[in-house]
């Protein structure tokens, strides 16, 4: 997103009026923020401006309403997950967790940010990433995957127990 704010409607991005309307989106930037030592030490409120450009362009174009579930962001990576408002009941289990790779192998200029949940009686982990840069540093970027879904945890309340991502699980 290049540390800029929405300044355009994202109908094109989101709305196909030749489709049926999803009951779920889950939509993941990267470079919500400058990616300077300020950015990458306090917490931030960029995702606000693009939850809210989400919603409205909700409103605008779809018959239903959609809810969000949870939105997860570590320094300018963002996740947000939505669903539509009939099926929200029958969401459970959301947790996320985000893992830094960057800076000193743990930085959040590089990393990932993921939220996991159940709808109805299904299982899903949605990962968004922020990889090592240029198309020559293949290793960089299997390392940053690596790395990322190793530390990724989701600690389970109700079981209390922790459950990894792992193999693609």
């Amino acid at each position: 997103m290049n540390a800029k704010r929405p300044k355009e409607s994202l109908a094109p991005w989101l709305v196909r009026k030749d489709q049926p309307q999803p009951d779920v989106f889950a939509l993941g930037f990267q470079e919500i923020v400058d990616l300077n030592a300020g950015n990458l030490l306090v917490d931030h409120k960029a995702s606000d401006p693009w939850i809210e450009e989400i919603k409205q362009t909700f409103v605008e174009n779809y018959k239903e309403e959609y809810l969000l579930v949870m939105s997860k962001h570590l320094v300018g990576i963002l996740l947000v997950v939505f669903v539509k408002a009939e099926h929200r009941a029958f969401v459970s289990d959301v947790l996320s967790d985000s893992a830094g790779v960057g800076v000193m192998g743990v930085g959040g200029n590089k990393g990932g940010v993921a939220i996991r949940f159940k709808i109805y009686n299904t299982s899903v982990c949605i990962v968004c990433s922020h990889l090592a840069a240029h198309q020559h540093n293949v290793q960089g970027r299997n390392a940053d995957f690596l790395n990322i879904s190793t530390k990724l945890k989701f600690e389970l309340r109700r079981e209390n127990k922790t459950s990894e991502i792992r193999n693609h699980e």
